[in-house]
């Protein structure tokens, strides 16, 4: 990524926080869909991902039309963790006039992901870093 890029997808977090914390303090008696809690509030698993993580992976699946396996695989969580993030920041994003630029690649696995990188100057690993 070029400092140009750092910064803009700084900037687009920045713009999206007040619309996220205002996600996270709904009614801690309902869900987000409408229905009634089957926990406790706080219980369940800690998110693993923050908001800056969550805008990554979205811009990375508008940009480069990643599936959802391969950004599960980078961000180390499951596919349906990857799917239910890129949703609700694209309705942030919709709501803050975002519009996302047309994916200037299509890539379909994670080998397709290093070529693209490599190609362009940047280097990746496969590795995953481990949580603290």
């Amino acid at each position: 990524m070029t400092c140009t890029a750092l910064t803009e997808l700084t900037e687009l977090t920045e713009t999206l926080t007040p619309g996220w914390q205002a996600l996270q303090k709904q009614d801690p008696a309902t869900r987000r869909d409408g229905g009634t809690r089957r926990r406790a509030p706080g219980g369940g698993r800690k998110a693993k991902l923050d908001l800056a993580d969550r805008v990554l992976a979205t811009v990375l699946q508008q940009n480069l039309a990643l599936p959802p396996t391969v950004l599960a695989h980078l961000f180390d969580v499951s596919k349906d963790t990857i799917r239910h993030t890129t949703s609700e920041i694209r309705r942030l994003m919709d709501q803050h006039a975002h519009t996302p630029q047309p994916s200037a690649a299509h890539l379909s696995t994670l080998a397709g992901l290093l070529v693209h990188a490599t190609a362009h100057g940047a280097t990746l690993t496969t590795e995953t870093k481990p949580t603290c």
